[in-house]
């Protein structure tokens, strides 16, 4: 199963960015070949309302073309005035339905302290509606990031119990991404889909 990971943060070598490799790097544990994406680096445009807009900006179809090919997605994002990060709340508005419909999520939140909900409570309530994905009940909240997911070797417990719901969630989102294949197959035969799509 093809697995795409999506780090959000606008910042390079970003903490949000070292917990979506070491997520890759684990990936193959649960069936998964894993890709990562770091949004900063693709200088992608805003989206402007145009449903059609990623078709007709050469900068998006890479990824279009990577997001079609996933079974799986990891959405990644750093939690920046207890709000999602703005670039991958871009992404999610500007994605058609198409290509991403009823593709499984796992969510992950990155935080440098204690908290970390608010990114995930946010992209829950207003980020899936168009683009169709299906964020799994399980989410993953990376707290004080800057001392966990370090290396091979777990250094103390918030490290391990960070790493044991890291490897439950994946679990969890490789039994969404075989569950749903069906679904998908109906979405684009046109069975489900409302009219006037």
């Amino acid at each position: 199963m093809k697995l795409m990971i999506i780090s959000g943060s606008q910042r390079a070598e970003s903490q949000t960015a070292k917990v979506a490799q070491f997520i890759a790097e684990h990936a193959p544990e649960h069936g998964f070949s894993a890709q990562h994406v770091e949004l900063h680096s693709l200088n992608l445009p805003f989206f402007n309302g145009d449903g059609q807009q990623m078709e007709q900006y050469a900068a998006w179809q890479p990824l279009v073309d990577q997001l079609r090919d996933a079974d799986a997605l990891v959405l990644a994002t750093p939690e920046w005035n207890g709000s999602a990060s703005p670039m991958l709340r871009n992404l999610l508005m500007a994605l058609p339905g198409g290509i991403v419909a009823h593709k499984p999520a796992l969510l992950v939140s990155v935080v440098a302290g204690l908290n970390g909900v608010y990114p995930i409570t946010e992209l829950r309530g207003h980020a899936f509606k168009n683009n169709r994905i299906v964020p799994i009940p399980e989410h993953l909240i990376v707290r004080f990031a800057p001392e966990v997911m370090n290396g091979a070797l777990s250094l103390n417990e918030s490290d391990k119990v960070t790493r044991d719901r890291m490897h439950n969630s994946l679990t969890m989102l490789a039994s969404y991404a075989k569950a749903l294949r069906a679904v998908q197959e109906q979405y684009h035969a046109n069975e489900w889909q409302p009219s006037g799509m």
